[in-house]
């Protein structure tokens, strides 16, 4: 798991038998994120397919290895830096003087462990959530399940800066 309670331990205090209830946010939390990046966060391979260009930008990152780059089931020659979202390609004309219409990539990408802001930003998420529902709990002093209707869903509609900016940290 990329962010764990102990992560959350490093900058907010757990009330006794909270463990699971902040374990559970925080896997909600990575998800709501992967689910708008569109791609999981952990280490795996990927397989895209893209349109022939000078420079190819992968869409998952961060790129750790590429595996191949094929065009017609040829190998194609490419330059990839460790650290970029990027490959170079040599572009090779046919005898009919275009370039590759497609390329199919396969390469490794994702985190073996997120970067400390990135867990300290989602660690202040559920953080956030854990204080406004205890707001929310204070407005009652006895109440049914169904008077409060409370997800991470509209919480997280409500924090959109604060989740953009990890978003954006981790493009």
């Amino acid at each position: 798991m990329l962010i764990t309670i102990d992560d959350y331990k490093k900058y907010y205090e757990v009330q006794s038998g909270q463990d699971d209830l902040i374990t559970n946010l925080l896997t909600v939390a990575l998800e709501y994120i992967e689910n708008i990046l569109g791609y999981t966060l952990e280490v795996s391979s990927r397989y895209e397919k893209l349109e022939c260009s000078p420079r190819i930008y992968l869409m998952c990152r961060p790129v750790i290895s590429i595996e191949s780059v094929k065009a017609r089931n040829k190998e194609v020659p490419f330059e990839f830096i460790q650290g970029n979202s990027f490959i170079d390609i040599e572009l090779e004309f046919c005898a009919c003087g275009t370039v590759y219409s497609y390329l199919y990539i396969t390469y490794t990408a994702g985190y073996t462990e997120l970067p400390e802001f990135i867990k300290y930003m989602i660690c202040s998420l559920v953080q956030s959530l854990l204080d406004s529902m205890e707001d929310e709990s204070r407005k009652y002093t006895s109440y049914k399940i169904n008077d409060i209707d409370y997800s991470f869903r509209d919480f997280a509609s409500e924090k959109q800066d604060e989740i953009y900016k990890i978003i954006t940290a981790l493009r």
